[in-house]
């Protein structure tokens, strides 16, 4: 993988971003790449929007049209997301 950008000519370095469940198999990357390639580990956090309808009563939905009704609130909720950035340099 390494090598074909190398001929590409694309940048300097690669860029492997991890969160969540998947902030082990970065790190397992960078302790691959490290025995011969520079590399630089950073901690990075993100924020995300979560969007969620929610109903003011327990009625079933009988149709699959989720139009506006008196009954449901959309609800908008912030979370942050920790991760690891990586940067393999070529």
């Amino acid at each position: 993988m390494i090598k074909n950008i190398k001929k590409k000519n694309l940048q300097d370095f690669v860029t492997v971003v991890g969160m969540g469940k998947a902030v082990g198999k970065a790190l397992a990357i960078i302790a691959y790449y490290k025995l011969n390639y520079k590399t630089e580990i950073s901690t990075t956090t993100v924020t995300v929007l979560d969007t969620y309808t929610s109903f003011s009563n327990n009625q079933d939905i009988v149709n699959d049209d989720f139009s506006d009704s008196e009954n449901e609130t959309v609800n908008i909720k912030k979370r942050l997301i920790s991760g690891v950035q990586i940067r393999i340099y070529i």
